[in-house]
């Protein structure tokens, strides 16, 4: 780029002087011309003789001298040609003499076309190799810097595609360049580190919730005992139930944390052939009194009919956490719809904003603070890992005041 513009600016400059050289060289050439002037009048005998002269050059001007029209140096002036038939720049050179006892102004000229004719070619040639130059440097410039970035676009590339939770072990490959291959160790070096803090998050999470179940199970059939005890108060029972409602929160959230921690563990299969109509049916009946309890209408809508490979108990589990969602956050004697395409599914229910940002909707324990729906912050995180491992996309919007999550097969 820098070449190129350097020879951009240098046209101009290179005119000049060309223009300069080319204007030196004819000057030279007329005194030369001049000069042999002696041997020419040397012939001249007669005015006759000197007419002759002057029709048989065609570039020499012959005239009384006056000394208004007499230049010293060479200068440029403008006459018509016959040749031409148009009006051409010419380059002249005068000298004085005395024939015949009278004062003659001897003009020698030539004619500039072929400065401009030379000037242009060069312009033309220059032009050309700056188109020349700019393209080649743009072509080798991409080539190279292509060449010199790819370890770094590789890097990228990888960075963009990692999975945490594939649990594949890379080695970092050696590269040519130092800084690059420095970068390189230090992004697998801190991808080591965090997988192995992450799989030790994991590993606890699921150690916790296996030893959560079997004291959890425990406690529950002691508050079904005690529950029973016909000596209870009435404040007694109501502690009781309370505690046994905590209990099922608890449950609930042991049974999410394990399902979390089998997914991520690839302890399911995904060869089953999965028809979403009927499945969609199956959980709208196993919900329908949920929503009946909020004189809520669910709408189902096949528009087309949709068939996918996967694991049927993961993607019935998806649909209810999703169906529960919109049930949770759809206003009493609201409608909640879902439509099915051949490439997507689409669950809308009406409702106010979230007061949270989108971006934490798929988050484990994401539920707000201020939030009075029950549940326990794992549902839709259950299904955004849900659609991954199926390869499918699930995504949010809210759109003239409705909630919608789309997952796109």
């Amino acid at each position: 780029m820098l070449s190129a513009l350097l020879i951009l600016l240098s046209i101009p400059v290179f005119y000049f002087v060309v223009n300069a050289l080319f204007l030196k060289s004819v000057d030279e050439s007329l005194r030369l011309e001049a000069s042999h002037l002696p041997n020419y009048i040397h012939h001249i005998q007669t005015p006759n003789d000197l007419e002759l002269w002057k029709k048989m050059d065609s570039d020499l001007k012959i005239e009384k001298y006056h000394a208004a029209n007499f230049h010293p140096s060479p200068f440029t002036s403008e006459a018509y040609s016959s040749l031409s038939n148009e009006i051409e720049q010419y380059r002249n050179f005068q000298k004085k003499i005395n024939l015949f006892n009278q004062d003659y102004l001897i003009t020698f000229r030539t004619s500039l076309v072929e400065k401009e004719d030379l000037l242009q070619s060069i312009l033309f040639l220059q032009i050309t190799l700056l188109l020349f130059l700019f393209i080649g440097s743009i072509v080798i410039n991409k080539n190279i810097s292509k060449k010199l970035w790819k370890p770094f676009r590789d890097i990228l590339d990888f960075l963009k595609h990692f999975e945490l939770d594939q649990n594949i072990a890379i080695a970092p490959k050696k590269l040519q360049i130092d800084e690059f291959n420095e970068l390189n160790q230090e992004i697998h070096q801190l991808i080591d580190r965090t997988q192995k803090t992450y799989n030790l998050q994991k590993e606890f999470t699921e150690n916790a919730a296996h030893e959560l179940q079997t004291p959890i199970a425990i406690i529950k059939s002691k508050l079904e005992l005690f529950y029973q005890d016909k000596n209870l108060t009435q404040n007694q029972s109501l502690l009781v139930d309370q505690m046994n409602q905590t209990l099922n929160k608890l449950n609930e959230l042991n049974k999410s944390l394990l399902l979390l921690a089998k997914i991520e563990n690839q302890q399911f299969t995904f060869k089953d052939a999965i028809l979403l109509s009927q499945i969609i049916e199956e959980t709208v009946d196993e919900l329908a009194f949920f929503a009946e309890s909020k004189s809520q209408e669910i709408k189902i809508n096949i528009v087309e009919e949709a068939n996918i490979k996967g694991n049927a108990i993961l993607l019935n589990q998806l649909l209810k956490n999703l169906l529960i969602n919109a049930i949770q956050y759809a206003p009493e004697n609201g409608v909640i719809e879902l439509e099915l395409f051949k490439k997507g599914l689409i669950i809308k229910n009406d409702g106010d904003p979230f007061v949270f940002s989108e971006e934490y909707l798929f988050r484990r324990f994401a539920k707000p603070e201020q939030n009075e729906v029950g549940g326990n912050g794992l549902g839709l995180a259950i299904c955004k890992k849900i659609a991954d491992v199926h390869q499918l996309q699930l995504s949010y919007s809210y759109q003239k005041n409705q909630h919608q999550f789309i997952l796109n097969f």
